[in-house]
Order: C-alpha cells, then sequence, then structure tokens
C-alpha cells in the first residue's frame, strides 16, 4: 500500500473503518516525517456518532492511537484534525461508530511529508 493521499467520503448513517495510510512503508519506501489526518463531517442528527483513531504495524491488529480515544461528533458542521509530529506506527486508520446517527457525510483527508 502505498503512501498516497487519502481524500474519502463515508455514509454517516452507517458505521465504517476508513481505509488505512501506510506512513512507514518498508524499505526502499519513504517513511512520513510527520503528517496530519482529518475527519470533516456535516449534516449529522444527533449526538451520538464517534471516531476514534487507530494505528497498525501489520495491516491486520489495530490499537487505539495514545490518548486519543473517542471525539463525540456535534451535528453541525465540524471537523477533528490530529497532527503526528514523529509516525511510530506503520498504518493510520479511522473508525467511525454511528450509534444513533441515520444522516450525513464524513470525509477523510489526509497528508503528509516524506524524510
Amino acid at each position: 500500500m502505498p503512501s498516497e493521499q487519502l481524500h474519502v467520503i463515508y455514509d454517516a448513517s452507517s458505521n465504517f473503518t476508513s481505509e488505512s495510510w501506510e506512513v512507514m512503508p518498508t524499505y526502499p519506501g519513504r517513511p512520513l516525517r510527520q503528517g496530519s489526518l482529518q475527519a470533516i463531517w456535516s449534516g449529522l442528527d444527533a449526538l451520538t456518532g464517534t471516531l476514534e483513531l487507530e494505528v497498525s504495524n501489520d495491516n491486520i491488529n489495530w490499537n487505539c492511537y495514545g490518548g486519543v480515544v473517542e471525539v463525540t461528533m456535534t451535528p453541525a458542521a465540524d471537523n477533528q484534525i490530529y497532527e503526528f509530529q514523529k509516525f511510530m506506527s506503520r498504518y493510520v486508520r479511522v473508525k467511525y461508530t454511528k450509534n444513533t446517527v441515520t444522516t450525513g457525510t464524513i470525509k477523510i483527508v489526509t497528508h503528509g511529508a516524506t524524510w
């Protein structure tokens, strides 16, 4: 999986796990020095949707990233950005749980700078 930028729109009325973003490819790939992942949402009809940032070294087994456990989403259009000064895991992704949300969209956008 190349270290490409993600720009994907998801339906907020369904649970989803975003595509993974490879930030530390194996040799001869160039790892990202720093980067950010942003979730942008609009049109939600409830306060119950949650976002979790997950990381993995093998793109199979996933863990919640550091101290960031969940972000409760507001119904109005809003966003959450996660900035990384140094990547320690090979892959990162976003896990969304809709709970009682029945409408809206969530866009996942990433950006990174290589070594």
